[in-house]
């Protein structure tokens, strides 16, 4: 399951680095924190708190800076983040540095990436220590040279407060229902985690897990039933059977619900997988729900989670 870790994280890069660099970051009253988020940071002149999702945001420069705080060993995430991982994001690594924040290993990535027909800058600062890894990645026009230098020296104010546990219930901006046997796990790029142990991956041999997301905003979905198919394609799964997708619509958004059966990385092991999307205008929240044991009964209880949703 460390590949769940991966498709939310971003990459790490074998590339040559410069001399580590000392960066001392003091929490002030500048700093501006996040319910529920044990990571804080003074936002550059003219961004403001993103509405969908945590972080901040320029609209009018199309720039944004995104938070995020993971349950996972810097180190060991950092092993599984190669070259080849940046390249299929269609990104181009410029630099690469580390960094010693607060006395934490980290590594400041500098990158390019088109979108939308224009190419963007985008700097990407990775730290933590045993227990959590803090991920904050900027983007900005390229162009926009003072907007970066801006979006730069805001990345360096982050703090990391190793006293404060993350809640994801207040972080997210939904609520669902589960059954009282699910446990939450940490927080996982503003996800809900539920397994029956509570930890990701499950030490149990009921390896039941329910993960619930939020899309960050992009652009307008054309096609929705075959975005949900091919959504549900890419997952850490090898899909074997799937039934077609079924219409669906709660809390006022439309879109679908697919079950399946696959594999995962636990060899000869066949998963029933169930998974649903709602739309909204630019982004979707997704539901993915896997189980090994009592599928019939776990399904429904996935279906009924969902049908529980309700935003913020």
């Amino acid at each position: 399951m460390m590949r769940m870790f991966i498709v939310v994280m971003f990459m790490h890069l074998l590339t040559p680095a410069v001399a580590q660099q000392k960066i001392v970051s003091e929490l002030t009253a500048q700093h501006q924190q996040f319910a529920g988020l044990n990571v804080s940071l003074v936002p550059p002149a003219g961004f403001t708190r993103a509405v969908n999702f945590t972080g901040f945001q320029q609209e009018e420069s199309a720039s944004s800076i995104v938070i995020m705080s993971l349950p996972a060993p810097f180190m060991e995430l950092s092993e599984g983040f190669t070259k080849e991982n940046l390249k299929g994001r269609d990104m181009e690594l410029l630099a690469r540095q580390e960094l010693l924040i607060n006395e934490m290993p980290g590594v400041l990535l500098t990158a390019t990436q088109e979108a939308h027909g224009r190419i963007y800058k985008k700097y990407m600062l990775v730290f933590g220590i045993e227990t959590g890894t803090v991920l904050i990645n900027a983007s900005f026009p390229q162009e926009l040279e003072a907007t970066g230098s801006n979006i730069l020296a805001s990345l360096l104010t982050a703090y990391y407060d190793r006293g404060k546990k993350n809640n994801p219930l207040e972080i997210v901006d939904f609520s669902i229902i589960v059954p009282a046997e699910w446990k939450l796990s940490d927080l996982m790029a503003e996800s809900l985690v539920y397994t029956r142990d509570g930890k990701l991956p499950p030490a149990t041999a009921d390896k039941t897990t329910f993960i619930a997301n939020k899309s960050f905003p992009g652009e307008k979905i054309i096609g929705k039933r075959q975005f949900a198919i091919d959504r549900l394609k890419s997952t850490p799964f090898e899909i074997i059977s799937q039934e077609p997708p079924k219409a669906i619509k709660i809390a006022g958004l439309e879109g679908y619900e697919i079950e399946a059966i696959g594999t995962s990385d636990r060899p000869g092991e066949k998963e029933t997988i169930y998974m649903a999307i709602l739309f909204m205008e630019n982004a979707y929240y997704v539901f993915l729900g896997t189980t090994n044991m009592d599928a019939a009964n776990t399904i429904g209880h996935f279906r009924s989670a969902v049908r529980s949703f309700k935003r913020k």
